[in-house]
């Protein structure tokens, strides 16, 4: 650690077992700071500017309170070092709150203004001040004319209402291991940084953790790789009870999903007040992995695939209701957090076991992850095989694409008609004649989906007879064929099954409609099965009741495609 004598204004270095008493000082940063490199010049006492002359008020103040050496960040990093910088970024909560004394010296603070204009200083919206204001035992403010106005302890509750940090920690910097990480976060989301990156960097000491400088990555990287050092630090499950605002993430939408971790503090300005149930020993534990954070909890799915993960905590206000967050599952046993802007208040009743499964970390392309194919049910349509297999969720009705940029899925579909044996004796327990089908082959449809090269999504349906070129594709596992050629399909409707009754002609009538989810991971199939007739029209009696075919028909009619038909049918004749 260097150091500054505060007498003959040289620099010293010690290690952490010989360290002196010694001074420190919080402060704004201006546009003319002294720097290593101006104090290593041997007349730097003589020259003048606002960096200096702070550099000798602070040393000043070290004196009359006979400590010896005192640091500073301006001029005590040599910041043209990044092995230097970044050990010194590490060690800094370390090093303040080993001070003997702080003294925060705010420049906008004017000489005559009230106590109450303390919430207008600059520096109770700085980043860095944060682990200034927390760490050292004893913090003395400044005003512009380096005037004493007062301490940390005399005014623990003015400056807790303007931090909005626990009044415990403001009396003993060691309470903070007591505070949820979600209470923690809060009390950075109103600060700004000067460095984009130094939003996260800035926090390392209030959460005890370490991570190299990466100068360049970005604020977001930055602050997610903070808080993954977090999770290796704790259990504490208060981290995901973050809500996603505007400010940290301009454009987000309500619907939209999200990776499990948040963006920057900003999410959590609304979590100052959240605690844990009970003693975070006792939640489960939970890592980071390459494919997302792995954690066993109880979930219950709903059948669009929805749950929600409580987090053991709760707020000060409603000590009674539990917090959780909403999730929405897009792969197999990979789910991804939904409504980020929300928080759960009530879990969902008829919790499963818990069973390990997988939140993503990230979510960069909600156009990729799943179809939905949405079919009523019916004893005449059989789903008899899928692609790819082993990314349909059945119980959900969801075909996964595992992330991919590209991707083609089919479902193949049988339906049974009078040739099949429990047809036949239930038409002729009715009407006492099976039904003739008017042609021979399979009655067999599919429905392919996929996402494009150019990453447009799109669903057709196809039948044998019409697109004989697909079936082939498909009967040979010739996927790259029908990833070129299922988009050019034009049917979203068909006509199958075929037969016919007396003067009647009986038919099924299949089509999808296709549903692109904007903000939603799921893509809609909609698949609909209608019953249609029409009268053969060599054989329309010339006088309705000259025959009795047409009443037999319309008995048939309703003895095997019900009532609700009738009505579709009468308007046809």
């Amino acid at each position: 650690m260097r150091l500054l004598h505060t007498e003959n204004l040289s620099f010293e270095e010690f290690t952490n077992t010989n360290l002196p008493r010694y001074a420190i000082l919080s402060h704004t940063w201006g546009r003319d700071e002294a720097t290593f490199e101006d104090l290593s010049h041997p007349s730097w006492n003589t020259k003048e500017g606002n960096g200096f002359e702070k550099i000798r008020r602070s040393c000043r103040l070290a004196q009359e309170d006979r400590i010896d050496y005192i640091w500073i960040d301006t001029c005590c990093i040599d910041k043209t070092s990044s092995t230097e910088l970044t050990e010194a970024i590490n060690s800094m909560f370390r090093w303040y709150s080993a001070s003997e004394v702080c003294y925060a010296y705010l420049s906008d603070w004017s000489p005559g203004a009230e106590f109450t204009e303390l919430s207008k200083c600059r520096w109770f919206r700085r980043g860095w001040t944060l682990q200034e204001l927390i760490a050292p035992r004893d913090v003395r403010f400044y005003d512009h004319d380096w005037h004493f106005r007062a301490t940390k302890l005399q005014n623990a509750s003015m400056i807790n209402s303007i931090t909005r940090i626990d009044m415990d920690v403001l009396r003993s910097p060691k309470a903070i291991a007591t505070a949820s990480v979600a209470n923690r976060m809060s009390w950075a989301a109103d600060r700004q940084t000067t460095r984009e990156e130094d939003v996260a960097y800035c926090l390392l000491g209030v959460f005890d953790v370490h991570m190299p400088m990466m100068y360049g990555e970005g604020k977001r990287a930055a602050f997610v790789r903070l808080q993954e050092e977090i999770i290796k630090q704790t259990n504490d499950l208060t981290l995901f009870a973050w809500q996603a605002t505007p400010a940290s993430e301009p454009g987000r939408l309500a619907s939209e999903l999200c990776g499990i971790l948040a963006h920057s503090p900003a999410d959590f300005s609304k979590a100052n007040d959240i605690e844990p149930s009970y003693d975070k020993k006792f939640n489960p534990e939970f890592s980071m992995t390459n494919k997302g954070l792995r954690i066993s909890m109880p979930l219950k799915l709903s059948q669009e695939g929805r749950s929600t993960m409580m987090l053991n905590c709760y707020r000060k206000t409603c000590p009674d209701q539990q917090i959780g967050i909403h999730l929405e599952k897009h792969g197999p046993d990979l789910f991804a957090r939904i409504r980020p802007h929300e928080l759960a208040d009530k879990a969902p009743r008829g919790m499963d076991r818990p069973s390990p499964v997988y939140i993503s970390k990230e979510i960069y392309s909600v156009s990729r992850h799943a179809f939905r194919l949405q079919m009523p049910l019916t004893s005449r349509v059989k789903r008899t095989a899928t692609y790819p297999e082993d990314l349909w969720d059945k119980g959900h009705q969801l075909h996964f694409t595992d992330g991919r940029e590209t991707f083609v899925g089919y479902h193949h579909f049988y339906v049974l008609n009078g040739r099949n044996q429990l047809d036949v004796q239930r038409t002729r327990s009715f009407i006492g004649c099976p039904r003739v089908p008017d042609h021979t082959g399979q009655d067999e449809f599919v429905v392919v989906f996929g996402i494009t090269r150019s990453e447009r999504t799109w669903a057709r349906i196809a039948d044998r007879s019409s697109n004989p070129h697909v079936f082939e594709a498909i009967e040979k596992r010739d996927m790259v064929r029908l990833f070129e050629e299922g988009p050019r399909l034009q049917e979203t409707k068909i006509s199958l099954c075929r037969y016919t009754r007396g003067d009647m002609v009986y038919w099924e009538s299949f089509s999808i409609q296709y549903r692109p989810k904007q903000g939603s991971l799921k893509h809609h199939i909609d698949i609909k099965c209608e019953p249609r007739c029409r009268r053969r029209p060599e054989r329309i009696p010339a006088v309705v009741g000259a025959a009795g075919v047409g009443v037999v028909a319309l008995y048939t009619y309703v003895a095997t495609l019900g009532l609700a038909s009738l009505c579709e049918y009468l308007v046809t004749i």
